[in-house]
């Protein structure tokens, strides 16, 4: 009995360093891969071909044809941004991701509710007018 219990010690010493020597060498290989240095490279080097691209159609204020005037009042009360946006969405009939892609919002979901928050508006701005 006695040479198991002095066995199974020994066994479980060698196995407590050999896991020791195992975690320490996993830590130091991933502390060594996280400190490795990035690659930074010059936008100047890189051709225009590396670099995303979005056109950005040109955006006129005359884009819009209302026959309502009371709309075209509502229209140009809103800020420019909101009708950018507006422009973009029914002149020009882009996706919402393509329009999230050019940076005007962070996702499709905020451009849903920016469009919502802004015919929300057109609509306050009509019925205040009606109702003068």
């Amino acid at each position: 009995m006695q040479t198991n219990k002095n066995e199974d010690e020994e066994l479980r010493g060698r196995f407590t360093i050999w896991l020791e020597k195992t975690l320490l060498r996993k830590r130091n290989k991933y502390l060594s891969r996280m400190r490795a240095p990035y690659l930074v490279v010059s936008l100047d080097v890189l051709s225009e071909t590396a670099l995303p691209f979005f056109p950005e159609p040109e955006i006129r204020e005359t884009d819009f044809c209302f026959e309502d005037a009371d709309l075209c009042f509502a229209y140009h009360q809103l800020y420019p941004q909101y009708r950018k946006l507006l422009i973009l969405l029914y002149v020009y009939q882009l996706k919402p991701s393509e329009i999230s892609k050019m940076g005007y919002c962070k996702g499709t979901r905020q451009l849903y509710s920016i469009k919502y928050r802004i015919l929300q508006e057109l609509r306050a701005a009509l019925s205040k007018n009606e109702s003068i």
